[in-house]
């Protein structure tokens, strides 16, 4: 098994690797043994990686993520090499033997994963630069912030969603969708800083006009309303997190059932306010479901 992993490394330190993909929302490259390990091999051997997309599906590609960054969630949100598969068995087993015995699989995963995160905001940095339409720019300066804020990169990312929010507001609205994902977006930058202060108003702002428009059960409005719930426990504001929390979970729970993992995360931070205002009776009940960790 050695010498497959020194033949592949081999492999890419002479010929760079790449991904051909056409269907970007549902990336078959990054479900084959082979890709996955190659680019790993190509990171490990500080190789170049570049991903091939005809005109066409680039643009389409932009364009998609200008409007919705849940997009990027959909190319590369799921890798996992343990679901991988290989049109060989015995090449799949050789590979699943040479990631085990070295790496192994979550280290493969993230520097899978943070490879295509690199590619995309360096591809929506390029896109940016040269988009002469302003709407189209704001969209990238939403998705890019949102990007970078994912990485810690949060000097990088205000001014791009200060600019898409301004753009946004004066031209859209401020109850358009798009403009209240940006103000979401930056709200979630100013919580990432612990600038409680500049992101409070926004939080409000987004809960506020989309119970409005798209009601208070809405699966934004209770984003909204969760992350807002989120800024006022970190902020110690217990009493003001405390329905928030209850709203959010007795909603998820009715609409996604009590044992759904979005139900099971609101939980979790229901219990933990519980928990920080001393109220153990309250905490004690939901300790016996299952919690998970969340996160903005």
């Amino acid at each position: 098994m050695i010498t497959n992993v020194i033949l592949v490394e081999q492999y890419i330190q002479k010929c760079d690797c790449g991904i051909w993909t056409s269907r970007y929302r549902n990336a078959i490259p990054l479900t084959r043994a082979w890709c996955l390990f190659e680019v790993y091999c190509t990171v490990e051997t500080k190789s170049r990686f570049e991903v091939a997309m005809s005109s066409a599906e680039h643009r389409s590609f932009i364009v998609d993520v200008s409007q919705d960054v849940r997009v990027v969630n959909q190319m590369i949100g799921d890798v996992d090499g343990r679901k991988s598969e290989a049109w060989n068995p015995e090449d799949k087993r050789r590979i699943f033997d040479a990631v085990q015995n070295t790496a192994g699989f979550d280290t493969v995963n993230s520097t899978v994963f943070e490879v295509m995160r690199s590619w995309v905001v360096s591809a929506l940095e390029t896109a940016m630069n040269i988009e002469q339409d302003k709407g189209e720019r704001a969209g990238l300066q939403c998705t890019l912030g949102e990007l970078l804020r994912r990485q810690g990169q949060y000097d990088r990312a205000l001014p791009l969603l200060l600019s898409s929010v301004e753009y946004r507001q004066k031209n859209r609205g401020q109850g358009h969708p798009n403009t209240l994902a940006t103000m979401h977006n930056l709200a979630n930058l100013y919580y990432a800083k612990g600038d409680y202060d500049s992101a409070l108003p926004l939080y409000l702002q987004c809960m506020e006009i989309r119970k409005e428009k798209l009601g208070p059960d809405h699966p934004d409005t209770l984003t909204s309303m969760n992350n807002l719930a989120g800024l006022y426990y970190a902020k110690r504001d217990y009493d003001s997190a405390l329905p928030l929390y209850l709203q959010c979970v007795k909603v998820r729970k009715k609409k996604l059932g009590p044992d759904h993992p979005d139900a099971l995360t609101l939980v979790n931070g229901l219990v933990g306010l519980y928990e920080s205002m001393g109220d153990h009776g309250s905490a004690l009940p939901l300790i016996s479901v299952p919690r998970r960790q969340g996160s903005l």
